[in-house]
């Protein structure tokens, strides 16, 4: 089936097939996923590109919950395992 009639079937506004990833990153970012893994599962060698585009619309939410994400986030990334690239 066209990516277009399951967009209509569902409901939702057309958007491109990649804008997938946007969703996958975010639901896991949101779930507190590995950083290390969800980069790797996007095709990324690092965390870092998930910072640079996802930490542009975490920094418009309150200072303090920003802070609060970026500690959890070191946390995360000291004990991420080294990945197979």
């Amino acid at each position: 089936m066209k990516w277009s009639n399951l967009t209509r079937r569902a409901e939702v506004r057309h958007r491109p097939p990649y804008q997938t990833r946007h969703t996958y990153a975010c639901w896991n970012l949101t779930a507190r996923g590995n950083l290390a893994f969800i980069a790797n599962q996007m095709g990324h060698s690092d965390y870092s590109m998930l910072v640079k585009v996802y930490g542009r619309w975490i920094d418009s939410e309150s200072p303090r919950e920003l802070g609060r994400i970026w500690q959890g986030m070191k946390k995360l990334v000291q004990i991420a395992p080294n990945l197979p690239q």
